[in-house]
């Protein structure tokens, strides 16, 4: 009878120390933070593309949210040292979002977000980012991110802004 007991009790005591590895190795709220300790918030736009000739090219023209938003503000998480690419990386990829750069010897260049490209709407258009709501001059796989920040990434109809 003892026997029994012991193997009830190993038993409780497994399903207890299972249910607390199953209650910490849960996710995070925010998106792409698990593990990580540092969180900034990612949205991309496309609000220059609302009203232009772009919308009436059916190639590009299904890509553009009504409202310019291509993704919503939202939290990311990012380890220590990751960059502004490596947040648009991973938030693309986890929200299923097309994202196409290159990279060259002076740094990245995002050359489209959702199957929308620079040269849409001119020749100088594309995608720009801003951090806390300046644009830096800092390539976006050279500017380290820091806890707390806020990216935009945006389509600009001149790549001067």
């Amino acid at each position: 009878m003892q026997k029994k007991w012991q193997k009830i009790l190993l038993g409780c005591m497994l399903m207890g120390l299972l249910a607390l590895c199953a209650a910490g190795c849960g996710g995070d709220e925010a998106g792409g933070a698990a593990g990580n300790t540092l969180t900034c918030t990612l949205e991309i736009r496309c609000d220059e593309l609302l009203g232009s000739e772009a919308m009436t090219n059916e190639d590009i023209a299904p890509y553009i949210p009504e409202d310019g938003t291509i993704l919503a503000e939202q939290e990311w998480g990012f380890a220590e040292g990751d960059t502004v690419l490596d947040v648009l990386k991973t938030a693309t990829k986890e929200q299923k979002i097309s994202l196409d750069f290159e990279n060259s010897a002076s740094g990245a260049f995002v050359k489209g977000i959702n199957n929308i490209y620079g040269g849409e709407i001119g020749d100088m258009s594309g995608w720009l980012y801003q951090v806390n709501d300046v644009s830096p001059d800092v390539n976006c796989s050279a500017y380290k991110l820091e806890d707390g920040a806020k990216v935009v990434w945006y389509y600009s109809s001149g790549m001067t802004e």
